[in-house]
């Protein structure tokens, strides 16, 4: 018996035989290089997952603006060019149901701030490129907003801003969101309703309104936005305090849309123009000011 066997010597000579051929020990060296780059690759991974970036490209900066920059593009950034129609082909058209009568100018302070009387309400038209009217049910008024403004009584000047100091001269919700109403007639309505504005500085002034669509780029130097509508009040007075004649009374258009759940400021009756508690009020107040 041979003390081996026969055909593990013959695979042991086979292997060996591979061993010394040169072509053959290069690619075994090849593929035990290879095998160790891989483990090490994989232990990099493992100690850091973010490894893979640092053969990323950098992306460019982005582009920055500073303040100065900014504040000298901001009158382009809010001049919002008129527009007709929007892509639908309807016409906007703003009309003032309720014009502002008189006013108590506010000062600086915020005490005993009262807004303008009776509070202004601006309705949307909307017509076709026919001229017929648009439904107020078919019109979707999520987007649609209304700006107002302060305006000289000529309504060539802008008065909203106060140089000493520098303040706006309009105060308080100067944006107003669209709203389906019923008014007096019966009839429904897209209104805008300005219920809390009020004047710093006694004067005659007219309110300006602008309609916005703002699923449109409010804000953007190509000006690809734009104001769908404009419309004046007519000039009203803001009395400083002493002269103040008391607020306007209460309309019937307010007074309907007070009950659909609108939030009007009601006055009391006593504090209304032409009331003999008002008149007695002034008169006490005058007496005790001759006295003091």
């Amino acid at each position: 018996m041979l003390p081996f066997d026969i055909g593990n010597a013959s695979s042991s000579s086979t292997n060996n035989n591979n061993y010394d051929n040169p072509s053959n020990r290069s690619q075994q060296r090849f593929q035990q290089q290879q095998t160790h780059s891989q483990g090490q690759q994989h232990q990099q991974s493992i100690e850091d997952p973010y490894s893979f970036l640092i053969n990323q490209p950098v992306p460019p900066p982005l582009p920055f603006l500073d303040d100065d920059s900014f504040m000298s593009q901001w009158p382009l950034l809010m001049d919002f060019p008129q527009q007709d129609e929007n892509s639908m082909g309807w016409n906007y058209e703003l009309i003032v149901a309720q014009q502002p009568v008189l006013g108590r100018r506010c000062g600086f302070g915020t005490k005993d701030r009262r807004p303008i009387s009776p509070p202004p309400i601006v309705e949307l038209l909307i017509t076709t490129s026919n001229g017929n009217r648009v439904n107020a049910e078919d019109v979707d008024i999520s987007f649609l907003i209304a700006l107002c403004d302060n305006w000289q009584a000529e309504g060539m000047t802008e008065a909203n801003v106060i140089a000493e100091p520098s303040k706006r001269n309009l105060v308080g919700s100067l944006v107003a969101s669209a709203i389906k109403l019923y008014n007096v007639q019966g009839q429904l309505g897209i209104y805008f309703i300005f219920s809390d504005i009020s004047v710093r500085l006694e004067g005659v002034y007219r309110l300006g309104f602008s309609l916005v669509d703002v699923r449109s780029p409010c804000i953007s130097l190509d000006q690809s936005s734009s104001i769908l509508a404009k419309i004046f009040t007519n000039a009203f007075t803001i009395y400083p305090a002493k002269s103040f004649p008391g607020v306007a009374a209460r309309t019937e258009l307010s007074q309907c849309f007070l009950k659909q759940g609108v939030k009007i400021p009601v006055r009391k009756e006593e504090d209304t123009i032409g009331s003999n508690s008002n008149s007695n009020r002034k008169k006490r107040s005058a007496n005790d000011t001759e006295t003091g």
